[in-house]
């Protein structure tokens, strides 16, 4: 847990210091769905894996950003305190979908759910959670690694 936290300070940190001299990044998630390729792409050794990757480079156009969860949700002071979360997700759907809405081609899994009246983020993640990991094979991948996973 350490690494990932370490990994995810250095990105974070690489960003700010790019984005000081006028450069655009951008964080991969998806190398996370080509474990093998991406392990050999980057010749990774035995008890390695890939997190995630950066892109960095000046930017072709200006393009919005999306809009994270606010610290409202995220940050607790002293003590954890989700007595207004529902209520800070909605707004955080509603400011969301307002910017960039979800377009209904990108819905998730509606042969097995209802259609809500409403689909934002939050909508979205909960159908993405309801199912197997599309990371079913990380474990395998891992273990195939130099990982003793219990």
């Amino acid at each position: 847990m350490n690494a990932a936290v370490d990994a995810a300070l250095a990105m974070q940190t690489y960003i700010l210091a790019a984005e000081s001299y006028g450069l655009g990044c951008c964080p991969i998630s998806h190398v996370r769905n080509d474990l093998d390729k991406v392990r050999d792409l980057l010749h990774l050794p035995e008890g390695v894996f890939p997190m995630a990757g950066l892109t960095a480079g000046w930017p072709g156009e200006n393009r919005d950003v999306i809009l994270r969860l606010p610290p409202s949700v995220v940050v607790h002071q002293n003590t954890y305190n989700d007595n207004a979360l529902a209520e800070e997700i909605d707004n955080y759907d509603q400011r969301r979908h307002h910017k960039r809405p979800i377009l209904e081609t990108s819905y998730l899994h509606t042969e097995e759910f209802d259609l809500p009246e409403f689909y934002g983020w939050s909508e979205s993640i909960a159908r993405r959670l309801a199912k197997p990991s599309e990371l079913k094979g990380f474990r395998t991948f891992l273990e195939s690694h130099g990982f003793e996973l219990e």
